[in-house]
């Protein structure tokens, strides 16, 4: 299938919320058009459930991809962020755990300090080594709460 007809795919799928799971299976796509292309998307969907697919694109390879996701998420506001991630931590799903504790790291927030705390703590090796190294990444942006937890 060209880039063109996974775009016009992309773009009717993106008309009715129910094809949500159809959406994420093309965040794979090789091309970051594509990519791009259903991140905004998801953005227009408007669909919470869709927020954590924007926090795993923040890792994209694509650097307009992961701006666009920044930008997105960022514009959730302090609360809304925090909510996010409490929400993303709580699921049965381990990549969704990863994620936050990976994104919480693009964030520089005193809010997000005590969450990446008790996940660097906590028994799951995975998701306390990724909550470390969010740690780090807000120590380095200045996050004074994040310095000393290190």
């Amino acid at each position: 299938m060209s880039v063109q007809e996974r775009l016009n795919t992309i773009a009717a799928l993106s008309a009715d919320r129910k094809n949500l799971p159809a959406l994420a299976a093309h965040l794979k796509d090789p091309d970051p058009g594509v990519r791009l292309a259903v991140i905004e998307a998801l953005v227009a969907l408007g669909e919470p459930t869709a927020q954590p697919l924007l926090v795993r694109s923040l890792f994209d390879e694509d650097k307009k991809i992961k701006r666009r996701c920044g930008e997105v998420l960022a514009g959730l506001g302090k609360d809304g962020i925090v909510a996010l991630f409490e929400r993303m931590l709580r699921s049965e799903k381990a990549w969704m755990r990863e994620a936050a504790a990976m994104g919480m790291g693009q964030f520089s927030s005193a809010a997000l300090v005590p969450l990446l705390e008790q996940l660097a703590r906590g028994p799951d090796a995975s998701l306390a080594r990724h909550a470390t190294k969010s740690l780090e990444r807000q120590a380095e942006k200045g996050n004074e709460q994040a310095v000393a937890c290190l």
